[in-house]
């Protein structure tokens, strides 16, 4: 019976872990970094805020993607079923920088640079740059900095 009691607690523990995994797994706000925006660049911080052409070309290159603090599968087991997420996008001028998260076995955040004319016409992707939680930043920045595809 002793036996039976310690066998069913260790079960037990062994289920709490799985659930916590899990539940790390669909975090919520994982890993939105917080990289503040260049000197003299505006910043979008929900899908709401993108132009309706950025927003179109970002879900055409992607395809479904969660705002900011949407559910979200950082790793490859999938527990919300959604594994793009929006972090941030940056402006200036004509360039837009989109940063996003994606989820899988190979977590990264790609950040994609589109450029906007006035027309209204479709942005075009200018750049897809691929980073890591630690280069985020500057990779952001940089693709700000990128020549215009109109140029």
């Amino acid at each position: 019976m002793g036996r039976l009691v310690i066998k069913a607690m260790l079960n037990l523990g062994a289920a709490s872990l799985a659930i916590a995994a899990l539940a790390d797994n669909a975090s919520s706000d994982s890993s939105v970094a917080e990289c503040p925006p260049p000197l003299n660049v505006a910043a979008a911080m929900s899908l709401r805020q993108l132009p309706e052409p950025v927003l179109e070309a970002l879900r055409e290159k992607v395809g479904d993607i969660e705002d900011r603090d949407g559910p979200f599968d950082v790793g490859d087991v999938w527990v919300t079923g959604h594994h793009r997420r929006f972090m941030f996008a940056w402006h200036r001028g004509e360039r837009w920088v989109v940063a996003t998260e994606r989820g899988g076995i190979a977590y990264s955040q790609p950040v994609f640079a589109y450029d906007l004319r006035s027309t209204g016409k479709p942005a075009t992707v200018a750049e897809e740059i691929y980073s890591q939680r630690d280069t985020l930043c500057k990779v952001a920045a940089e693709t700000l900095r990128l020549p215009s595809s109109h140029d």
